[in-house]
This record gives C-alpha cells, structure tokens and sequence, in this order.
C-alpha cells in the first residue's frame, strides 16, 4: 500500500509538474524573443528615418549592423549555423561584403568576427 501511494504521489506529481514546466519553459522563451524584436523595432525605425530625411549611408549602416550582428549570433550557434535557412544566407553574406565591405580598416568588432565565421563557413 505504501508503494502505491509513492507511485500514485509521483504519477499526480509528473502530470502537474510536466505542463506547468513546459509552459513556463515557453512563456519565458516567447520573452526573450521578444525583447530581441524590440531592438529590431528600433533599429529599424532608426535606419528608416535616417533614410527618409537623405542620410542613406547612416540608414545602410544602421542596417548592416543589424543583419551582421544577427549573422554572428546565428553562425556563432552551432544549432542554428547548420540550418539550412542560415547556411543558405551565407553566400548572400558573402556577396555584400565582398561588393560594399571591403576595407577592413572600417569594419567594426562584430565584422570581424563575421568574418571569422563566415571563413569556417566556406
């Protein structure tokens, strides 16, 4: 009787325990992407402003540093460095830079390390 009683104890306790893990798990994954979507919003904003008013080399910047910094946290992820959505994008990468990236006295911590990547990558 004992036994059952543990068991039965265990079995409620894995039936409660298991959801509520999970949705906590998810609720605090959905924030974190969230908040990584906020700093998209004002990165953006802030490149289409510059754009709007004619400073389209401060919007392409703006822009670039967005797309390279996302390209290193991607890459940098041995998860999501082997999807083929993000392997499909390095060529892409590659292209731009080789077109409007080329003097690396310019590039910022974040291209270089890009550029690490993206050699492993090739």
């Amino acid at each position: 009787m004992k036994y059952l009683t543990i068991l039965l104890t265990a079995l409620v306790a894995a039936v409660v325990v298991g959801p509520v893990s999970w949705y906590t798990g998810h609720r605090s994954g959905m924030h974190a992407s969230l908040g990584l979507q906020k700093g998209t919003l004002v990165g953006t904003i802030d490149a289409l402003q510059k754009i709007r008013k004619g400073d389209v080399d401060g919007g392409t910047q703006r822009i670039e540093t967005m797309c390279f910094l996302s390209a290193v946290l991607l890459l940098d992820d041995g998860d999501y460095a082997a999807n083929p959505s993000v392997k499909g994008m390095v060529p892409q990468l590659v292209a731009y830079r080789d077109a409007y990236r080329t003097n690396q006295a310019e590039w910022t911590p974040v291209e270089q390390r890009l550029q690490t990547l993206l050699s492993h990558e090739q």
